[in-house]
């Protein structure tokens, strides 16, 4: 998926929605929690 294709689906999410997919990107993926953490988000 290109970045413009996340954009454009991302846009189409509700928050609730795209929270759970932080969320499951968080417990995925090493990368991802690593990279949440140095942004202390």
């Amino acid at each position: 998926m290109s970045k413009a294709q996340l954009k454009k689906h991302l846009n189409t999410l509700e928050k609730p929605q795209i929270i759970e997919m932080v969320m499951e990107l968080y417990d995925a993926r090493k990368e991802a929690r690593d990279y949440l953490d140095y942004y202390d988000l």
